[in-house]
């Protein structure tokens, strides 16, 4: 088993693959995913780069209707010093259009207040088939990688139903699109999504959960690395399918 006390490099090999992010909440799995993963740096990217230089594009379709704007784009501009002006949040459809066709090349999709799940998954949909549209209609040249984020995924793709978010997982590398989903109910998660995923990332979990991810997928971490993620926020491990690589989310 490797160790190493820093994130896993942003690498092509790391970047380019589905991805399943687990954990409790207060785990850190979600401040992983925004703000060390969706914020992290493009590649080939400094401080002196343009805009026009980044030659990918990333969504993250949150569900965390309760967090303010003011609270997010505080984060945003936070961790986002390089390149701001490449970083908006939305939570229409005609909006984040919008975006899309500008220079805006990290969206973060939200629910509006109070909407329900029902109306939000619709939205998703919707963004998620218009994107698999463009990418459809793009040559290999001019094609850039897009790369989404589903929180709760659980909400969004329908355990035993087809959808577009389940299409990102199991045919979406065809047209360059790379999926991370992300649950604090391992038991919800479709099969197809921990299939397709190269890479399981774990944060803290209950024994129950660990009993589910056993007798559904065969993982077993050991005591020591359950007992040691429970116990430890903003630590977690990766799993490849051979090997547990541990790392931690530091916050400053």
């Amino acid at each position: 088993m490797r160790k190493n006390a820093v994130m896993i490099p942003r690498n092509q090999k790391f970047e380019e693959c589905h991805k399943t992010i687990v954990g409790t909440t207060g785990s850190g799995k979600s401040w992983f995913a925004i703000f060390h993963d969706f914020l992290a740096p493009p590649r080939n990217f400094h401080k002196y780069s343009k805009m026009a230089s980044i030659r990918e594009r990333r969504i993250y379709f949150d569900t965390m209707a309760a967090t303010s704007e003011d609270d997010y784009q505080k984060n945003l501009s936070r961790y986002a010093k390089g390149y701001p002006e490449s970083v908006g949040l939305c939570h229409t459809v005609d909006v984040f259009i919008e975006m899309w066709d500008s220079d805006i090349k990290f969206i973060i999709f939200a629910p509006e207040g109070d909407e329900d799940t029902a109306r939000y998954r619709a939205k998703v949909n919707q963004i998620v088939r218009l994107i698999r549209k463009h990418q459809v209609h793009q040559t290999s040249r001019t094609r850039e990688p897009c790369y989404l984020w589903f929180d709760e995924v659980s909400n969004l793709a329908p355990k035993h139903k087809e959808s577009q978010v389940s299409f990102c997982f199991t045919r979406g590398r065809q047209v360059g699109i790379f999926s991370t989903a992300i649950s604090q109910q391992p038991r919800l998660v479709a099969r197809y999504i921990y299939d397709e995923s190269k890479y399981k990332i774990f944060f803290g979990l209950s024994r129950e959960h660990w009993e589910t991810l056993h007798r559904n997928l065969h993982v077993d971490p050991g005591d020591e690395i359950m007992d040691e993620l429970w116990k430890k926020p903003f630590l977690f491990y990766i799993y490849d399918g051979y090997d547990w690589t541990k790392g931690r989310v530091v916050k400053d």
